[in-house]
């Protein structure tokens, strides 16, 4: 796994080096794009938790509870009433990028930016476990 986290820190910083515009499916893509270099037991979720980290938190976190919960939310229903599947395999870049661009897009419109706190994002992960809808 140190392998792969030297790999990604490097390719992730000689992407930004060259264009700081680069959409999260392009730098997905760069860091999913040596197959075999990435340890079997990392998925597409922590591939994703990693860019976080290399990008000092420009891109979010993410997490299925805390998707739920911002659909929840933007539907106006409880969690336990939205479906959300699980994690698309690492190598499909463009399944991993609309779950992960449609969960962006939802923390944007419920909180008019993409990068929320922990302690919001913690929120979100346990409501995304609720059965009871929060009225705002």
């Amino acid at each position: 796994m140190g392998k792969y986290l030297s790999y990604a820190s490097e390719k992730y910083t000689r992407i930004i080096a060259s264009d700081h515009n680069l959409d999260f499916t392009e730098i997905y893509e760069s860091l999913t794009a040596t197959e075999g270099v990435i340890p079997s037991n990392f998925g597409a979720v922590y591939i994703i938790n990693l860019i976080y980290f290399l990008s000092r938190r420009e891109w979010p976190i993410y997490d299925k509870y805390a998707h739920k919960a911002l659909k929840g939310i933007y539907m106006g229903v409880c969690p336990s009433e939205v479906y959300v599947s699980g994690a698309p395999d690492k190598y499909n870049t463009k399944e991993v990028a609309n779950m992960y661009k449609e969960y962006v897009w939802l923390m944007e419109n419920t909180f008019e930016k993409k990068n929320i706190e922990r302690k919001l994002d913690r929120a979100l992960w346990v409501y995304g476990h609720s059965n009871k809808k929060i009225e705002l």
